[in-house]
């Protein structure tokens, strides 16, 4: 059984975690195991709940009427024009079927069987979809994974290269970018080299055309700055995945702050990724928490 944390839950419903932990401790619409550390754990079921009850409250239901419904009873209230289709339209669903049959042709090293699984997930759904449904969930059945130390690194870069790949396909067929509207630069800290969150990003803008300049990971705080200044950015994402104490060249605290000091006042920050939300951050100039690429996509 699939095991998911908080953030990606997050990532895979576009729940916020404000709303999540008022479900589970007023309404009791969910009962997270805990990990040895204490941290909150979903299963797959969780997940589903979660989305069904975002139609449910989307068709008019309260929330205190069905959070402690289980999952088959949802199932049996959402309207039909709300309904999900089969699991093999991809763009209405989450395809935990192509995640479960990737993962087992990882365990083989059977890499050509798993980027012709991804080739398929991709022809059959709108690059929106492809992203939403079917890259999100198997990025973060990697990382799970990996933190249950069930992939080696090398499974987890091979893995990560073949989602590149198809992440550089959506964003090179994305829309033309408008003349006017945000301009935004999007980097991650010296030291950090994880880049996937940074293109998913790049993807999302760019199959609505908005303007961006992609600095990728490892970018120290005077050269983002310098390119932010040029490009005449409105806006600057900046994804933190690692702290210093995990090999991250600059504190978080500190990168903020500095980019903070050298950039014009109406540039706005967008701070994404596990570390960033790990910090609570007091700037003058308007910044925002970004805890979801659902959250990150009305930004703009």
């Amino acid at each position: 059984m699939s095991i998911y944390s908080i953030r990606q839950v997050i990532e895979l419903t576009g729940v916020s975690e404000f709303t999540l932990r008022g479900w589970e401790s007023r309404y009791g619409a969910l009962q997270p195991v805990r990990s040895q550390t204490g941290r909150r754990q979903y299963s797959s079921e969780d997940v589903l709940k979660i989305k069904l009850l975002i139609d449910l409250l989307a068709a008019g239901y309260r929330i205190g009427k069905i959070a402690g419904l289980d999952v088959f009873a949802l199932e049996q209230l959402v309207p039909q024009s709300l309904s999900r289709p089969k699991a093999a339209n991809v763009d209405s669903s989450i395809d935990m079927k192509g995640v479960s049959k990737i993962i087992t042709y990882a365990s083989k090293f059977d890499w050509d069987e798993i980027e012709r699984i991804i080739s398929k997930a991709w022809q059959r759904s709108t690059p929106s979809a492809f992203i939403q449904n079917f890259l999100l969930p198997l990025i973060s059945e990697i990382n799970h994974r990996v933190d249950c130390k069930q992939f080696s690194i090398a499974q987890e870069h091979i893995m990560s290269a073949l989602i590149k790949k198809f992440l550089c396909i959506v964003i090179s067929q994305g829309k033309k970018s408008t003349k006017n509207g945000p301009r935004i630069v999007l980097a991650a800290p010296e030291g950090d080299f994880h880049e996937i969150g940074l293109l998913i990003a790049s993807a999302l803008l760019s199959l609505r055309g908005l303007r961006h300049l992609y600095l990728g990971p490892n970018v120290p705080a005077f050269d983002l700055c310098e390119a932010s200044l040029k490009y005449r950015a409105s806006h600057i994402l900046i994804s933190s995945t690692i702290s210093s104490a995990h090999r991250a060249t600059d504190d978080f605290f500190e990168f903020v702050h500095f980019v903070d000091r050298h950039l014009e006042p109406r540039v706005e920050l967008l701070l994404a990724g596990p570390n960033a939300i790990a910090h609570s951050i007091r700037l003058k100039r308007k910044h925002k928490l970004i805890a979801s690429f659902a959250e990150f996509g009305v930004c703009f």
